[in-house]
């Protein structure tokens, strides 16, 4: 995968928009430094995050495509979601939402 712009960043690390160099699509990977997670309650919450994630596949989830790793970082790969939330969606509406934009 080729790397873009950063995305967003979590309490493990950032997530980078990526291009797939092999189907061309795009992608979105979360890059975790290995020094981040050296504690043992770290490393636990994040295998736990990774097998449970490998396991969902829902339309509203994106989906976990693979985890790599390299010397110093974790890189888990995933389906890029859309740049709109629901708290952006809410703050541009007034009163309740329909049904079909849920």
């Amino acid at each position: 995968c080729s790397l873009d712009s950063c995305l967003g960043q979590g309490s493990y690390g950032k997530v980078f928009g990526a291009v797939n160099e092999r189907t061309g699509s795009r992608e979105a990977v979360k890059v975790i430094a290995k020094s981040s997670i050296k504690r043992c309650k770290t490393a636990s919450a994040l295998y736990r995050e990774v097998h449970m994630h490998s396991r969902l596949q829902h339309d509203n989830i994106a989906r976990q495509f693979g985890v790599m790793h390299g010397p110093m970082h974790v890189f888990i790969r995933l389906e890029e979601a859309s740049t709109t939330n629901l708290f952006k969606l809410l703050k541009t509406r007034t009163g309740a939402l329909p049904l079909e934009d849920t």
